[in-house]
This record gives structure tokens, C-alpha cells and sequence, in this order.
């Protein structure tokens, strides 16, 4: 009877999804407080339908904006991270089972980081020059409208994959699952006056942070090549990767 019900629950949740995703495909242009609130109600049922995440996955990539498929796994992100231990049971027990909702969401981190960096690669990116970091500085010049527009998008993308680092899920993964990401950040913080440029820093130092021991060997060499841009740009007096 148990199980019928939960099945019973997530046929419900499967129906509530659809209605939400087709409302958002109607109504693309909704001012960001409504696309809020939509969001976290979809984020909600997708709660108990994490299995079929990388569908949903694919299924919001060629129906929604882009912007709101980002939005999405944000938030959903975002929401599983702050998660507290809720419904019927033990203190244990429902701790037990918030940790088990985080563990399933990190299970499809592979999934998320391959949709992540295939939209990141079809962005132009900062070239990043291997100059010595005093001609990169001198060099540096504000970024045109069209690499603005481009650094808006890496942005939001950076900041989906943030959400991603702080639920944990770095420790599900190969560093070669989120390599493409992490270079992504690096380019933004090595190129001034980014729009991604404070994003690409958060991201970087939650990297650090949340990162399995074994990657500190392999983002040495960047973080060493960062320094060395800070340097170079308080000396120029230029905003760097140090602020």
C-alpha cells in the first residue's frame, strides 16, 4: 500500500511538472519575480522525479529559454542545499532522508556538468593569452557589446555550476567532468573587466574549497598564473583577479 501511494505521489508530480514546464513555454517573457515562484514550484516536483533529471534535462533545453533552464538547475541546486530535515519519522530518519535527496541530485552532477560545458562551447570565450602577465595587463582593453552579451551568458552558466559545487556534488565527479568549467572561470578571471569576472572569482574559491584533495596538484599551475596577474595589475593599477 506504501508503494502505491508513493507511485500514486510521484504520477502526480509527473502531471504538476508537465503543466509547469508547458506554462513556462507559454509564457517565455515572465517578469522574474512570477519566473521565480513558477521555477520553485517545478523545482518542488521535480524533488521526488530525480531519476529522470537528465531528461528533464533535454526536454528543457529544446522547449525554454536558455536563461530558464539555467535559472532551473540553479535554484534546484540551491534549494536541495538548503533543505532541511521535514515530514514524518525520527529526527534521524528525516535527516536521513534529506541527505539521501542531496546524494541522488549529486548523482547526475556528470549529467548537469556535460549540459553545462556543451552550452559554455557554443559561447565565444576569452582568449587567454600565455604572455607574460605584464603585456596581458597592458594589453587588457574594455570588452566590446558583443563579448559583454557572450560574458552575461558565462556568467549565469558559472553561477548554475557554483550551486552545483556547494550541494557537494565535486566529490561525485572526475575532475574531467567539470575541467571545461573551471577553465571557463579561469579565462573570465584573466581577462578584466569581465561581467563574469566576480562570478568566475566566487567560483573559483568555492572550487577550492569543496574540491576532493587529489585536484590541488592539477589547479596549481592556474592559481600561480593568477597571482601573477594580480600582481601585475596592482602594479598597472588595473582591477585583477585579486579583487
Amino acid at each position: 500500500k506504501a508503494r502505491s501511494c508513493r507511485a500514486a505521489s510521484k504520477d502526480v508530480c509527473r502531471h504538476l511538472q508537465q503543466d509547469l514546464v508547458q506554462l513556462m513555454q507559454n509564457n517565455s517573457q515572465l517578469a522574474v519575480q512570477p519566473l521565480r515562484q513558477v521555477i520553485l514550484a517545478l523545482v518542488s516536483v521535480t524533488m521526488p522525479l530525480l531519476d529522470a533529471l537528465p531528461s528533464l534535462i533535454q526536454h528543457l533545453s529544446s522547449s525554454l529559454p536558455l536563461k530558464q533552464c539555467l535559472l532551473f538547475l540553479e535554484t534546484l541546486a540551491d534549494e536541495a542545499s538548503s533543505l532541511q530535515p521535514f515530514g514524518p519519522g525520527s529526527l534521524e530518519e528525516r535527516a536521513e532522508a534529506t541527505s539521501n535527496i542531496r546524494a541522488a541530485l549529486c548523482s547526475h552532477a556528470a549529467d548537469v556538468f556535460s549540459w553545462l560545458a556543451q552550452v559554455a562551447g557554443s559561447h565565444p570565450m576569452p582568449a587567454v593569452s600565455n604572455a607574460p602577465a605584464a603585456e596581458v595587463v597592458a594589453s587588457s582593453a574594455p570588452p566590446s557589446a558583443q563579448d559583454s552579451a557572450a560574458a552575461e551568458v558565462s556568467g549565469s552558466i558559472l553561477s548554475c555550476f557554483n550551486a552545483w559545487i556547494k550541494l557537494g556534488s565535486l566529490r561525485e565527479i572526475g575532475l574531467g567532468d567539470s575541467q571545461a568549467l573551471i577553465s571557463l572561470a579561469l579565462a573570465h578571471l584573466q581577462t578584466f573587466s569581465s561581467p563574469a569576472f566576480s562570478t568566475a572569482g566566487d567560483l573559483l574559491g568555492d572550487v577550492l574549497d569543496y574540491c576532493p584533495d587529489e585536484w590541488l596538484d592539477a589547479l596549481q599551475a592556474p592559481m600561480l598564473r593568477l597571482a601573477d596577474l594580480a600582481v601585475a595589475a596592482a602594479k598597472a593599477g588595473k582591477p585583477g583577479p585579486a579583487e
